[in-house]
């Protein structure tokens, strides 16, 4: 698992639409290889799944300040990396995840420059190139 401690500011995509489905996956389930999602669970250790996004998502809705953990499942190559946002709108404290960044416990990571837990913290994500 890789997750960067800082990352310089990345140019945003252009499409803010966000996906949302249904899968019920995790880092550790029978996934052959990436599948360009972000997924978002309520609990540590990728239970109880709350949502998965393909495009940029300005509001997470239900899964807003409730993730407990990550994984990044974007496609290698151009925006397979992910800021994820305190606040809605891509506002607030951020933090990068890598492609392929597995977090079981979103409580052991901090916001860049901050203190702030991402253990329910997040609201917004948008797709980048860290």
């Amino acid at each position: 698992m890789t997750v960067p401690q800082t990352a310089a500011q990345a140019s945003p995509i252009n499409d803010e639409k966000t996906s949302l489905i249904n899968h019920d996956v995790t880092p550790t389930s029978a996934v052959p290889a990436a599948d360009g999602y972000l997924y978002s669970y309520n609990e540590i250790n990728y239970v109880d799944f709350c949502s998965s996004w393909l495009n940029d998502s300005s509001n997470w809705g239900s899964c807003q300040d409730r993730s407990s953990s990550l994984w990044n499942n974007g496609f290698p190559g151009a925006y397979d990396d992910v800021w994820v946002f305190e606040g809605l709108n891509y506002t607030g404290a951020k933090r990068g995840l890598y492609q392929g960044a597995e977090i079981p416990n979103n409580a052991a990571y901090t916001f860049d420059g901050t203190s702030l837990s991402l253990n329910d913290n997040i609201s917004s994500h948008r797709w980048t190139n860290l």
